[in-house]
Formats: structure tokens, sequence, C-alpha cells
């Protein structure tokens, strides 16, 4: 027999819409398609944090507010289904106590939610911190000096894991529509909006979730040895000041970049290379007017000693040599322009010429070029010389090395020269996406290939020598290259001016060194200026932690660690008398401003207080020490390892746990000290989920237990009531059951 309904006809429209919404909320139908939901959607989240990782599947889902909606309709659904059914029969205590549970958690799930704090700490040997950071977070914006905004303006902004106007950022309606060909317009993110009055507007107007910053141009290539299955990453970034960049590959040689504004360079830089092998104290190859020449240094040595005349090419150009030197001095000749060799041993060999260029007309004179050639750095495109004219030294105990010059367009031409073979073994232009051979390593398939992955130049607008670049995204990630591009927008002389700039995350110390925060400042004119940063979400827990040891467990016979533990001094100094009476005028003072000042000589005290305090402890000796610690109510000693976390009290009173979640390595010459990483947690849902996941235990103990022996009615009694014409009460049709 179906339970009867509890609205009908004769109640008024309104009163039986209600009671129709309960009866609706309360069904079985919609707690099944709710279940069912539920379990789609997790599906679904298992499968996104496969591919995506946790911080993904958190942004995507579990902190949506569609994730939201649905959970809170289930707990509607939970209460409705129960308290339709009052009053409870006594069988029907473990459906009531199921239910009680599962609305318990998860209002303990919507606590942790709003209140939980899920931070790291780091703290390195022989230091101190007392600051948590929050890198799973997106940071908050601060700006000072606003005109119309006097106190600090700071916002927090959830952006997110994913770069903005990535795949993974659009919404699944623009995946849809690019899919099906449905939408051709190229979607973007729209900006931010962070403040606004009536004269000034600051918006977000790019994010970059993993990001680099790269001086520019900035070549992207790789090199892979298809036998050995080796592959090495090398990145070619150009410094201002410097004639070339330069990075190492391995102990083969080197990969060097230049540049030139001359087109035509880049065809004599391929062609002006020796055709065989070079020994000796080398050669020269020279390009003029469209002939390739190969002289070797031994020969204008020659032509020198016995003073025969200098060497003469084709269309009257003279070359001289002035000098050779095995190691060339590099500071004398920088400073003073002597040409000087160090030694007799070929570690730095350079030639010095003299290139002279008839004149025109009989009575003109002769025009002289000196040019300094080095065999390292044989590529100098900003030296004087004759026009259409090139020249380059090549010695047979140079290293290895691949040339790449970049001329104007953006073109990109390379040269390998190799020390076993000594000779240049390629040339050739150099494009995006193509793999070229460059070093041998006996033959065959023992060859090093290069692939140019990126080639980042400047903008033409943009007279910048550097630019942020979106790296693409990873779910092993650190969070510590998020960047946004901010837009002030504000009104000077009745002229709207705009100022849009990059900022990089601000990471406390000593997770960074001290004084490293990015602040950028926006000239509003008279005198007036905004400074604004961006950094990451910090939580003082309130007291400082010194590492005084760090032990560290591997595997036998591995470098895999199996345990570490932290020996820590800890120091609380909230009770002492500077800062309490601080903390007295704090909480008596209304005005927002003072409020402001006397919060910030509360932790100005605080760290100084730590700072003495510490002094003191480490100007003891060894043996003092455990007696000074006895003696301070404000010290104590801890040991946190992986499987004993520590509690302790913030100043908010909150239950902070200390869990030993990682720990950096010594990194010469960086730092030759251990660093000790604590994951700091706080849930206050926890205690409530517990309880609800114990009254769903119980409830459950109840219904399929306990529900034989003490609800269920005896046979007895349900044969008197049949012989004395009763009705035996059926079970419904809607019989209660647990979500």
């Amino acid at each position: 027999m179906a339970r009867p309904k509890i609205y009908d006809s004769s109640q008024p429209l309104p009163v039986r819409s209600l009671l129709w919404l309960y009866e609706f909320l309360a069904s079985l139908k919609l707690a099944v398609i709710l279940i069912l939901s539920l379990a789609i959607v997790l599906a679904y989240a298992t499968f996104v944090e496969a591919h995506l990782g946790t911080k993904a599947v958190q942004w995507y889902l579990y902190h949506s507010g569609a994730f939201a909606g649905l959970l809170s309709l289930l707990a509607i659904n939970i209460f409705c289904a129960a308290s339709i059914r009052y009053p409870w029969k006594r069988h029907q205590t473990g459906f009531v106590v199921t239910h009680i549970g599962l609305l318990v958690l998860l209002g303990g799930s919507a606590i942790s939610f709003m209140g939980s704090l899920n931070s790291q700490m780091l703290v390195f040997l022989d230091d101190s911190s007392q600051m948590a950071i929050d890198l799973d977070e997106s940071g908050y914006l601060q700006i000072d000096g606003l005109p119309d905004h006097p106190e600090t303006f700071t916002q927090i902004i959830p952006l997110g894991p994913f770069n903005w106007n990535s795949y993974h950022d659009k919404p699944f309606s623009q995946k849809l529509s690019e899919r099906f060909g449905w939408s051709s317009e190229e979607w973007e993110h729209d900006p931010l909006s962070i403040y606004k009055s009536d004269n000034y507007q600051i918006d977000v107007v790019n994010y970059y979730s993993a990001s680099e910053v790269h001086q520019l141009p900035f070549l992207d290539l790789t090199f892979s040895q298809e036998v050995i299955g080796a592959e090495m990453d090398i990145d070619l970034e150009w410094q201002e000041g410097r004639p070339f960049a330069e990075a190492p590959f391995g102990g083969m040689g080197n990969v060097l970049m230049w540049k030139t504004e001359d087109p035509k360079d880049l065809k004599r830089f391929q062609e002006a290379r020796p055709q065989r092998f070079v020994a000796g104290d080398g050669v020269l190859a020279v390009w003029s007017e469209g002939e390739v020449y190969h002289i070797n240094v031994a020969e204008l040595q020659r032509l020198k000693e016995k003073e025969e005349g200098p060497y003469e090419l084709d269309n009257g150009l003279q070359l001289e040599l002035l000098g050779f030197a095995p190691t060339l001095d590099l500071r004398l000749l920088t400073t003073t322009g002597e040409f000087v060799s160090q030694s007799d041993q070929p570690q730095m060999p350079a030639v010095e010429l003299l290139i002279t260029e008839p004149s025109e007309s009989e009575e003109g004179k002769p025009k002289e070029y000196r040019i300094v050639r080095l065999a390292r750095y044989p590529v100098n495109t900003i030296v004087t010389r004759p026009d259409d004219f090139y020249v380059e030294y090549y010695h047979p105990e140079m290293e290895g090395r691949v040339d790449i010059l970049m001329g104007p367009d953006n073109k990109l031409a390379y040269r390998v020269w190799q020390k076993g073979t000594k000779m240049v073994v390629g040339a050739g232009d150099l494009n995006v996406n193509e793999s070229i051979d460059t070093w041998s390593m006996g033959g065959g398939k023992n060859v090093w290939s290069m692939r140019l992955n990126r080639f980042l130049t400047p903008d033409e607008d943009n007279d910048k020598s550097w630019d942020v670049f979106p790296v693409e995204f990873s779910k092993e990630a650190d969070g510590q290259s998020k960047r946004i591009k901010v837009r002030v927008t504000w009104k000077e002389d009745n002229q709207t001016k705009t100022d849009e700039f990059w900022l990089g995350q601000n990471l406390p110390s000593p997770w960074v060194e001290a004084g490293r925060s990015q602040i950028h400042r926006t000239d509003l004119g008279d005198g007036e200026g905004l400074n604004v940063s961006y950094n990451v979400r910090q939580t003082d827990v309130g007291f400082a932690m010194k590492l005084l040891d760090f032990d560290l467990d591997v595997d036998p016979g591995t470098s895999m660690a199996a345990n570490y533990t932290s020996h820590l001094l800890q120091l609380d100094v909230r009770n002492r008398a500077e800062i309490t009476d601080l903390q007295e005028q704090l909480e008596a003072e209304s005005n927002p401003a003072q409020r402001q000042v006397l919060s910030t000589q509360i932790n100005e005290t605080r760290k100084g207080l730590f700072t003495s305090l510490f002094k003191e402890y480490e100007e003891l000796p060894e043996e003092k020490r455990e007696e000074w610690i006895a003696s301070h109510d404000e010290a104590a000693l801890h040991v946190i390892t992986m499987n004993e976390p520590l509690d302790y009290p913030d100043l908010e009173g909150r239950p902070l746990r200390f869990f030993q979640e990682n720990y950096l390595p010594p990194d010469p010459p960086a730092r030759a000290f251990y660093g000790s990483i604590f994951r700091v947690n706080y849930d206050p849902g926890r205690p409530v989920k517990y309880l609800g996941s114990a009254l769903i235990t119980l409830g459950i103990f109840l219904m399929f237990y306990m529900r034989a022996y003490f609800f269920k009615r005896t046979h007895k009694q349900n044969v008197t009531a049949e012989q004395a014409g009763e009705s035996v009460p059926q079970p419904s049709e809607e019989e209660p059951v647990s979500v």
C-alpha cells in the first residue's frame, strides 16, 4: 500500500504547490537521480584527476558552484526524506540515524571547505620561519597609493591552475563549438576587474599559471642521439651587453648564437668555412665579393718572415698577419688594445690581421682595417671591414661548436664544427620544427640531431628586450611561476591613459631571497603613483620555528629517502607583556587606520622578540641551552617526523597540525644545508565529519543487524491480529531507504 499523498485538490494552490514540492524533494525518484548524477560526476572527476591532477579536478569540479549545488540538493533530499515520515516508528530508527549522519557529514565537508587551511612552511637548517604559504591558491593583489582609497587595497584573486586562453581554460560550450565548427571566432578570457572608481580602474587582463621569462631572442633546442637514446634540452638566451649567447653541451662543446643586421652575412656565414680538415696554426676562411679563399696562417707567417709582402686577393684586397697568439690575453686586448699571448699553449688561439683596400683613384690613399679574429668566437659582426668582405678563423684545437647566426627578418643559419675531425661538418638554414645533424660519434646513426623547438623574438611594436611566455600545463607543476598581466587605467588632463605590465607572484623569505619582491609603480602624474604587487597567500602561524638539526635516513643501497626528522626550537611570545599590552590597545581601538598601525607594531615587536631570543640561545654554550629552554616559558623543543606531527594553536586559537612533508637537499653553491618542508593543516570540519561517519555506521548497523531482533513484530502478534479480524500492517511501496 502506497503512502498517502500529503496534498489534495481541496487545498489552496500555494499550499498544494509547496506540499507537492516538499513531497518531490523527499521522493525516492529524486534520490535515485541525484545519486546517479553524483556517481557520474565522481567518475568523470576520477578521469580528470588522472589526466590533469588534483588541482585541476578541484578547480573544475569539487570547488565549483555546480558541484556545491548538487551536494546541497542531495542534502535537501536527505532531510526531506527523513522529515516527511515524522513521527517516526521504532523500526525506522536506523533509517533516521543514517540520514542524520549523512547530513552531518555533508555539513562537516562544507565547514572544511569554507574554513580549512592547507599550507606549507619552509625552514632551513640554523634558520627560523613563522610564515606558511599556500601555493595551491592564486594569491592576492595588493595596491598602495590609490588617491581615492588611502588604505592599502588587497583582493584575493582565484585564477585557477590553467593559463588563460589555453585549451583547458575554455568553457565546455566553447570547446564543443570549436569541435563541431559552430564557432570560428577565437575565444579570449574576459578581464577580471579588481578595482573601479570614477577616475581609476585596475583589471587583470591575462594570467599564466606557469610561465617563464626570457631575454630575446631566445632559442629552445633539443639534441637527441638515436643509438644511445639520449636527449638534451639547450636554451640559448640573449643577454644585453654581450656580443653573443652561449650554452654548454655536455663535454662535446658549446652552442653559440650571434646577431647581424646585414642580410648578406647569412650566406657569408655558411660559405666562409674550411672545405677540409684544419691543421697547424689554423686557417682563415675569407669571403670577398662572392669568392671564398682558404688561407693557412702558416702561409701568412712565411710571407711575413721573408718580407715577401701581403697576401693579395683577386679583387686587390691585401691581407697581412700582424700577430698570432696561441693564448690571447683578452683583458689586455679589451682594455688597452694590445695583442699579447699569455703562453705557447693553444688555449685561446687568435690572429691579428691588417686588411688593406686599394684606393679607387691613383691619388687617394688605401684604406686599412685592423681586425682580430678568435678561433673560439669566430663570428664578429660589429667590427669595421671592407664592403662585401667577411673573414673567420679556425684552429684545430678549438672545442666542438654549433654556431647560429640570426639575421634580419628573424632568419637563422647554422654551422657545425667538430673537434674530432677538425672540420665544419654541416651548414645551412635553421627553421623551427626541423632537425639537422650535428656532431658525429663514430659514423652511421651515431649522430647528435638538433631540433629547433621554439624561436622567440622581440615584438616589432615593443622595444623590450624580454617578455613573458606561457608554459604548457603540467599536473606536476609546483605553482611557483604564476604571473598576471595588470592594466591600470586612469584619467589625466581629461585624457584616458593606461599602463600594462606583468607581475610575478612574490614569495616570502626563505622561499626566495629577501628583497626580491616585484613591485610595479605606475606614475599617475603630479607626484602620485600606484605600487602594485601580486603576492602568495600567507598565514602567520603565530610563533617561530628554528631548525636545529635534520636527520635523513635512506633505503639501504639507494639514495631514496626512507625517513626524515626535524628537531625544532619553538618560540611563542604571545603572552609577553609587550605583546599583550599592544593587543589590548588593538581590541579597544575602533579607528581602522589606527588598528592597522597597531597590527603592524605588534608584528614588528614579535619579530624583534624572536630575533633577540634566538640570538640569546645561539650565544650560549651547548651545555647551557637545555637549562635556558627550561627557564623560558616562550621556548620549547619539538621533534617532527614523517609519522609524528606536531599540534599547536595559532594566534586565533586554531589547532594547527604540522606534518613532515618533504625536504630540500643541499644545493651548492646556493646553499650548503638542508631545508625542511612542513605541511600546515587546519580542518575545522574534521570532528563533524568523524561524527557523521560514526552516525552513518551506527544507522546501517541498526537497519541491517539489530532490526531483526529488536524491531520486528513476532509471529504470535501477527497471528493474534489476524484472528481478531484486524489488518496486519504491510510494508509501504515507498519503504524508507538510506541514500
